[in-house]
């Protein structure tokens, strides 16, 4: 009998049979599958850490790109749900939408969307900026 293969597994067997195989090209940038799978290791610990817990929701606003990747594995890792919030919307639908799924994090681009310290500054739960070196003074920074 076998087992099924969740996205989590998926990610660490290519991790283990591919390592420096191309998980994500964009533009000039290849992340390999070892790499991919640590930035979302780090990431479940960092959240375990902040706090949240098994079944916990943990709101995106973020571009596709390796945020979201490292996002959509990572947060699972944790034991927590990935909650995608519609970057179309206007602060009013954003802030609505976050209150209504119970997010306990938030993970955002503040570069990607123009309404996000807006969003973050009514958000009473963890913020993360999703950039490297983030903007220390909205958010704390796990990616």
């Amino acid at each position: 009998m076998s087992a099924a293969l969740t996205p989590i597994d998926f990610l660490l067997r290519a991790a283990e049979a591919f390592p420096e195989g191309a998980a994500l090209i964009a533009a000039e940038r290849r992340v390999s599958w070892r790499e991919l799978a640590l930035d979302a290791r780090q990431l479940a610990a960092a959240l375990s850490a902040s706090g949240v817990l098994l079944g916990d929701r943990v709101a995106l606003l973020l571009p596709n790109a390796r945020p979201l990747l490292t996002a959509l594995w990572g947060i699972p890792m944790a034991g927590a749900v990935s909650v995608a919030l519609g970057p179309r919307h206007d602060p009013a639908a954003l802030a609505a939408a976050l209150a209504e799924c119970g997010a306990k994090a938030l993970i955002i681009d503040y570069e990607y969307h123009p309404q996000a310290i807006e969003l973050a500054g009514g958000f009473k739960g963890l913020v993360v900026d999703a950039r490297p070196g983030g903007d220390r003074e909205h958010s704390d920074n796990l990616l």
